[in-house]
Parts: structure tokens; C-alpha cells; sequence
């Protein structure tokens, strides 16, 4: 006999338990956290695309594309958290009582499987700027042919078309029950069968564990390629060290660390070892939801041109700072030219 879980306004509940034993699906605490990351995803990450928006000229570069689609992600990400009943809004969301309506809300917004599929569509684009620095680093001469722009594009929708793939289960096992205090239930199909256990395996392994060892096998081999190599060029070994590739590496292995630990938790539900809706699954779902915040901090903290675009940006939003925002930024660029034009004395010398 297979366990349904019955979706109510108030709580989350299992069958067979009563509803006042079940496990909170949401708090205030939950919700305050919930309100925090999608606050702070948005406004850092619509900061980010205000960079490129400012600048169009930087999205000749294919990583700057492709951290671009990375904000975008992530801030459609937030933008869903805070409208789902199951994370911010809770009972103050409008309940659908209409069967079609009812059928609806349960597996496009009930489901949250547009959520996870842009997390795990920003996990293929971490992949993306993963691969679009090994090409520079360590194949640069056939660097322009796998990463034209129209290249990029394609490889972003085919992105976002895999990922709603591997969540399209969370839309089909979802359905609406128009019973007493219940609006939805969760109906897994073939239950007691091997079938979805191996599904919900491979799953797991596309949407993080698979991208996630690419993403480490290729930095390895960057690393390893670079620095051995008698032939590696001066040049690729500057990128290697380059501010570029460290931030990418770092906020690609960020994304990682908030993402397989909610993953690795499923796997363990699957196999009957644990529980959904206890707390250190709301933690570990937390954890997942705080990689859509981070990106912008890590941009600004180990990119220099990035925190330069940020305070131009920002004083421009700020017409009170808008004559001390010109005046740092005059004088950024300024100490930048200075620093880049060797002195007379060094002219001479050379």
C-alpha cells in the first residue's frame, strides 16, 4: 500500500496520522527565512542584470552571456518562492475551490516542479560556464567555434528543456482532491514497483550528481593540463589564475555545496530510510534555495570590475550619492589608467 500525502491550507499531512501530529510544512521562522533569500536573490541578482543592461558591450563575452541567463534563473527562482503556498505565503495564498482550477493549482504550483526545474536548469548552466572556461583555458583554438552566441542560446534552452524533464514527475504524481480538507494528494505511480525508485534515482544523478562531476573532472583537468603541459601557452595559464576563472570555480562550487545534500536526502526517502516533511528536510530544501542569492556576493567579492559596476549602478540609483558615486568613480578610473601606462622613466628603460 503506497503513502499519499495529502496537501491541506493548514499543514502537510500523511495518511494515518492525524493532522495535529503531522510535521509544519511552513512557520514563521520558515517563512521569514524563505521572505530573506528571495529578498536578497533578487535584488543581487537584478543588480547583476542591470550590469549587462548598463554595459551591453560585455555580452561579447560568452561567460558574461551566460552568467546573464545564470541572474535571470535566479531571480525567476526567488520570484516563484515567494508566490508558492509551500514557502512564503502559506494560508494567505487563494485556495482554488473550481475542479479545473483545483487540477491546476495542484500540479503547476502545488507541484513546485518550475521551481526545482530553474535550480536544476542553473545547475546545467554552471556546467555551461564550466565547460566555456575549459575550452579557453585548455582547447582556446577551437574556443570560438563551440561557443558562438547563437551556440550559447541553444545550449540555454536545451538547458531549460532537460531540466523540466527530470522535474515533470512532481506535475504528474500531483493531482487535485476536492475532499474535506484536502486540495491536493500525492499519487506516486507504480507503487511497490522497482520502476519508480530507479526513476527517481536517475533523477537524482542527472539533476546534480551528473553535472556536478563533470564540473569537477574538468576543472581537475584544467588545472592538471596547465600546469604540467610543456606546451600550454603563457596565455592559458594566466587564465587560469585569471579573476574570471576563480570566480566561476568558486561560485560553481558553491552551487554544489547547497545543492547535493537536499539530493542525497531523497534518496535516502526513497529508500524508506527517511521522512519528507521533518526539519532537516525544510533545512536541507533551504539550503538548496540559498545557491539563488549567493552568485551576485561572489561576483562582487572576487571580481573587481564587477564591484565597479555595482557602485556605478547603485549611485545612479541614488541621486543623493549621485556626486560622490562620479567622484569614485573617477577616481577608480583614473588610479586604473595610471597603473596601466608605464612612467617615462620605465619607457626609457625599455
Amino acid at each position: 500500500m503506497s503513502k499519499t500525502l495529502n496537501i491541506s491550507p493548514n499543514a502537510i499531512t500523511t495518511t494515518g496520522l492525524p493532522q495535529s501530529s503531522a510535521v509544519a510544512g511552513i512557520s514563521t521562522e520558515t517563512q521569514v527565512a524563505y521572505s530573506t533569500i528571495c529578498t536578497i536573490a533578487i535584488v543581487g541578482n537584478s543588480l547583476v542584470i542591470l550590469v549587462f543592461v548598463w554595459d551591453k558591450k560585455l555580452l561579447k563575452k560568452s561567460y558574461n552571456l551566460l552568467i546573464l541567463f545564470l541572474a535571470i534563473a535566479d531571480v525567476l527562482t526567488a520570484t516563484l518562492l515567494i508566490t508558492n503556498p509551500a514557502f512564503v505565503l502559506g494560508d494567505a495564498f487563494p485556495y482554488p475551490t473550481n475542479p479545473v482550477l483545483g487540477e491546476i493549482f495542484c500540479r503547476v504550483i502545488w507541484s513546485r516542479a518550475f521551481i526545482f526545474q530553474l535550480v536544476v536548469c542553473s545547475v546545467y548552466l554552471s556546467l555551461a560556464l564550466t565547460a566555456e572556461r575549459w575550452f579557453a583555458i585548455v582547447k582556446p583554438q577551437k574556443y570560438g567555434t563551440f561557443f558562438t552566441k547563437k551556440r550559447i542560446l541553444i545550449y540555454v534552452v536545451s538547458s531549460w528543456v532537460w531540466s523540466f524533464a527530470l522535474t515533470s514527475s512532481g506535475v504528474i504524481e500531483k493531482s487535485y482532491n476536492p475532499s474535506s480538507n484536502k486540495i491536493c494528494e500525492h499519487k506516486t505511480y507504480s507503487p511497490g514497483s522497482f520502476f519508480r525508485p530507479f526513476v527517481g534515482s536517475f533523477q537524482v544523478l542527472m539533476k546534480v550528481f551528473f553535472p556536478c562531476l563533470v564540473m569537477i573532472g574538468l576543472y581537475i583537468h584544467m588545472v592538471i593540463n596547465t600546469n604540467k603541459s610543456p606546451v600550454a601557452s603563457l596565455e592559458s595559464k594566466a587564465k587560469l589564475r585569471g579573476k574570471i576563472n576563480r570566480m566561476i570555480c568558486t561560485a560553481c562550487f558553491i552551487l554544489m555545496i547547497c545543492l547535493a545534500p537536499n539530493q542525497i536526502f531523497l534518496v535516502f526517502v526513497w529508500a524508506g530510510k527517511a521522512k519528507l516533511d521533518t526539519k532537516l528536510h525544510h533545512v536541507l530544501a533551504l539550503l538548496t534555495f540559498i545557491s539563488t542569492c549567493v552568485n551576485p556576493f561572489i561576483y562582487g567579492l572576487t571580481n573587481k570590475n564587477y564591484r565597479h559596476r555595482y557602485r556605478k549602478i547603485l549611485f545612479a540609483m541614488c541621486p543623493r550619492a549621485l556626486g560622490e558615486g562620479a567622484r569614485v568613480v573617477r577616481v577608480d578610473t583614473a588610479d586604473r589608467v595610471l597603473h596601466s601606462q608605464p612612467s617615462t622613466q620605465e619607457e626609457t628603460r625599455q
